[in-house]
């Protein structure tokens, strides 16, 4: 039958198939082209970021940790800088063999400022993430929701709460952990999101933290904090420059020393004592049944 000689409904037809065919048609172009700008878009949303991993004497925790960061669905390049503090394993090798990397400081010379500047002064990152080698991010989101943060210029750092370990890698955590880490718990379970007005303890915490290149840049941390809360100086500088620090419940990670109760208390203790500009003392950590400076 010529188009010509269609009926009435027949015409009424085709012009409705015809005309729906043409929305779909328009629709998906519409979608395939916002899909494409918004891709780059996100692109331009994914910068490279630095993993700064500190280490000593890690490698069955190091293991775990790059088959996690691995898993990660962030999409911008990542490159990873292990500042590792004279391991006697295989710690160095094993990064290696993983494509990171090596940064190596003396015992003799390790404090904790020191050992994330020197792994800052070599990272290429517009990011600059602080993780130590017996941290574990908890979700494959970990990384690309710590960044997301960045998309605010106003932004200077992020870190998360966090959790006990539960792997059989690290030191079993203990009822005083779980009890003092309540933060890591309620922030996790509640997804707590906030931007923090206030330095203080635990703030922007070293053991994972992510922080602007450029302002580390501006203010490097603070190597006369050796004894330790430099994180919690940065912090303090940071809000002083009308920067905002978010702590994101999607950021945590599992840490844990398997610490008792008498242990815990003196733990406190000298992270309150080291609130101020100290040197580093080994001695200080003696309390710490994971580390033996003297493997």
């Amino acid at each position: 039958m010529r188009w010509y000689k269609m009926s009435c409904s027949q015409t009424a037809h085709f012009i409705f198939v015809f005309t729906h065919f043409n929305f779909v048609l328009s629709a998906w172009v519409s979608i395939l082209y916002n899909i494409d700008n918004m891709n780059k878009k996100n692109i331009a949303q994914f910068p490279l970021v630095s993993i700064i991993i500190r280490t000593m004497n890690d490698l069955p925790r190091i293991k775990r940790l790059f088959k996690v960061l691995k898993q990660q669905d962030y999409h911008g390049k990542v490159e990873c800088i292990v500042v590792d503090t004279e391991s006697k394993d295989d710690t160095v090798e094993y990064a290696l063999q993983q494509g990171a990397k090596i940064v190596k400081i003396k015992q003799k010379d390790f404090n904790y400022p020191k050992s994330l500047n020197v792994g800052c002064e070599v990272a290429q990152g517009e990011i600059l993430i602080s993780l130590v080698g017996h941290a574990l991010p908890i979700k494959n989101n970990w990384l690309s929701s710590g960044v997301e943060n960045f998309v605010d210029p106003k932004v200077a750092g992020v870190y998360g709460n966090v959790i006990p370990h539960k792997f059989p890698e690290y030191p079993q955590r203990t009822w005083i952990e779980c009890l003092y880490y309540w933060r890591g718990f309620i922030s996790y379970f509640f997804r707590i999101k906030r931007n923090v007005r206030k330095a203080g303890l635990g703030i922007l915490g070293g053991t994972n933290c992510a922080i602007r290149k450029s302002l580390w840049d501006q203010h490097h941390w603070n190597e006369e904090w050796a004894g330790g809360a430099e994180d919690y100086e940065w912090a303090r500088w940071a809000l002083k420059h009308d920067y905002k620090i978010v702590c994101d419940y999607r950021f945590s990670v599992y840490h844990s020393h398997g610490l008792n109760f008498r242990q815990m208390i003196k733990q406190n203790n000298h992270w309150r004592e080291v609130q101020k500009p100290s040197k580093f003392n080994q001695k200080n950590l003696d309390f710490r049944n994971d580390l033996n400076f003297s493997k």
